[in-house]
């Protein structure tokens, strides 16, 4: 498995811990203490603790989901990045609340393990009745 088979499949479970428990909990898990979150429309957000904090404005009924779609590993093994498209629906209803486009910078941690250290995202726009 090469580093960018193996950025998606954390980006993947990264994903998976934010439907399955909350966005809120996914970002405190895989980001790295010194995090940057560059929010579409917002300020930029430093640090582990804040950025999950910031998440938890979604609420209880809103849910984050994403899927990468490409990613990348420098030649060194040490850095990389995932983009992909993110919605926010609706817990009970799966109504689509808004949904963009993100990019994750990964740096692999003295421990081995990759965090996300800078994460982008923007929306794209749409027609919440169904459109484009």
């Amino acid at each position: 498995m090469t580093e960018k088979d193996k950025l998606m499949a954390i980006d993947r479970a990264f994903a998976k811990m934010s439907e399955e428990v909350s966005a809120a909990a996914a970002y405190f898990h895989f980001l790295s203490d010194d995090a940057l979150h560059l929010p579409d429309q917002g300020d930029p957000v430093l640090g582990n603790g804040s950025i999950a904090d910031s998440l938890k404005s979604l609420g209880p009924d809103q849910i984050l989901t994403w899927e990468p779609q490409d990613g990348y590993s420098a030649a060194l093994g040490d850095l990389g990045y995932t983009w992909g498209f993110y919605e926010i629906k609706d817990k009970f209803s799966d109504n689509i609340i808004s949904r963009g486009k993100y990019l994750n910078i990964w740096r692999k941690e003295n421990d081995g393990s990759w965090k996300v250290f800078v994460d982008i995202g923007n929306t794209s726009p749409f027609d919440s009745s169904g459109g484009e």
